[in-house]
């Protein structure tokens, strides 16, 4: 059985190490990006089933970024991360 591709998208490097570790026994990590513009050019490339993405990112948020895929037509289902309580 194939396991579920996963591209994760967050700015802060140890968290995301500590997310992909957790992943990684369940899913197929496929890549790990720091900013919103690296998330729409590894989605683009990769074309995974699940997008985990901070909300708040440098270049280009989170939001904005998913934004753009799904108006190109991705049809990753993307799980939003966001330190923000609102």
């Amino acid at each position: 059985m194939r396991k579920t591709t996963v591209l994760l998208a967050d700015d802060h490097e140890i968290f995301l190490a500590g997310l992909q570790k957790l992943l990684e026994a369940d899913f197929d990590v496929i890549g790990a990006v720091a900013d919103g513009q690296a998330l729409c050019e590894a989605a683009r490339r990769l074309q995974p089933d699940v997008i985990v993405a901070d909300i708040s990112m440098p270049v280009l948020n989170g939001v904005d970024a998913v934004r753009s895929l799904t108006g190109d037509g991705c049809a990753a289902k993307v799980i939003y991360l966001s330190m923000h309580g609102d």
